[in-house]
C-alpha cells in the first residue's frame, strides 16, 4: 500500500511539522479549470496558499463576516482542482491541530480521525469558501456549537458543520436582501435625479385629466 507523509507550516509558530504517514487516498488526477488557474495565479503554490490562510486568520474572517460569505475566496472544490489533495490535507490538518491545541481536554483527535474528517469536509462541503470555513473554525472555538467533553470528537465537528451550513444559508440570504434593497434605493435616487420637477409633473397630470374629462 502506498503511503504519504506531509509537511505543514504551523500558523502561529511558523515551524514545519511532519504529519504521520497515511494510506494514499487514491484521489483522481487533478482536472484544472479556469477558476483553479486563477487560484494558482492569485495565491501561488499550495504552501503559499496555506500561508495566506493559516489558523491565525480565522478571527479576521469572523470580524468581516459579510466579506467572508459574499467575497470571492475559492471554494474547497476549486482548491481540489488547483492543488494536490495531500497539500489540501496538510492545510486543513493545521486548522484541526489548532483546534486540538485550543480545546482543553485530555484526549485529542488522532491523525486517523483527522484524515477521515478532512475527507468528509472536502467531499460533503466542497461548496464552502475558504473564508467561510475560517469562520466555522472560529465559531467552533468560540463555543457557538457547544463544547467538547473529554475528547475532541470528530462527530461533534461534523454535527457543528451541519448547523453552520444552515447559519450560512440564512446569512447569505440576509446579505442578498440587503444588497437588493440598496440597489433599489440607488436606482430610485437615480430616477428621482433625472425626473421632471414635481410642480411641472402636477401641471401635466392636471392637464391630462382635464383633457380626458372634456
Amino acid at each position: 500500500n502506498n503511503t504519504t507523509s506531509m509537511e505543514l507550516i504551523d500558523g502561529r509558530s511558523g515551524k514545519k511539522q511532519t504529519m504521520p504517514e497515511r494510506r494514499s487516498s487514491g484521489t483522481a488526477l487533478q482536472k484544472h479549470s479556469e477558476k483553479s488557474f486563477a487560484v494558482i495565479e492569485r495565491y501561488g503554490n499550495g504552501l503559499q496558499f496555506a500561508g495566506t490562510f493559516p489558523p491565525s486568520i480565522q478571527t479576521t474572517c469572523a470580524r468581516h463576516m459579510e466579506r467572508s460569505f459574499m467575497g470571492d475566496s475559492p471554494t474547497l472544490g476549486v482548491l481540489r482542482q488547483a492543488y494536490p489533495y495531500e497539500q489540501i490535507e496538510a492545510w486543513l490538518t493545521a486548522h484541526i491541530e489548532d483546534l486540538n491545541d485550543y480545546v482543553g481536554v485530555s484526549e485529542k483527535m488522532n491523525p486517523k480521525q483527522m484524515y477521515s474528517l478532512i475527507d468528509i469536509i472536502t467531499t460533503e462541503y466542497y461548496y464552502l469558501k475558504v473564508s467561510e470555513l475560517m469562520v466555522f473554525f472560529y465559531k467552533l472555538k468560540a463555543g457557538t456549537y457547544g463544547r467538547f467533553y473529554g475528547t475532541v470528537d470528530p462527530i461533534a465537528v461534523s454535527n457543528a458543520l451541519i448547523e453552520f451550513t444552515a447559519y450560512r444559508r440564512a446569512q447569505i440570504e440576509s446579505y442578498e436582501r440587503e444588497r437588493r434593497s440598496k440597489d433599489r434605493d440607488k436606482q430610485m435616487d437615480e430616477w428621482n435625479a433625472k425626473a421632471v420637477p414635481c410642480p411641472d409633473n402636477l401641471v401635466f397630470i392636471q392637464k391630462v385629466i382635464k383633457d380626458l374629462n372634456e
